[in-house]
């Protein structure tokens, strides 16, 4: 289960991060779906090693 949320909040950031592409360059807005895009997926990249550590956590 926690790999499926880990790849959803990789793609949820990088749909926001892309949409930033359509904003006005170096606008506010696209200021800030840079920021939203890459905080939202940098969550996705801290949670690659914890499904690692859940994962091997639970083989006997």
């Amino acid at each position: 289960m926690l790999a499926v949320a880990m790849l959803a909040v990789l793609v949820v950031g990088a749909v926001i991060a892309s949409t930033g592409l359509l904003a006005a360059t170096g606008s506010p807005l696209q200021t800030a779906l840079f920021a939203t895009g890459a905080a939202v997926g940098g969550l996705g990249w801290v949670a690659f090693p914890v499904w690692w550590l859940v994962l091997a956590s639970t083989v006997n």
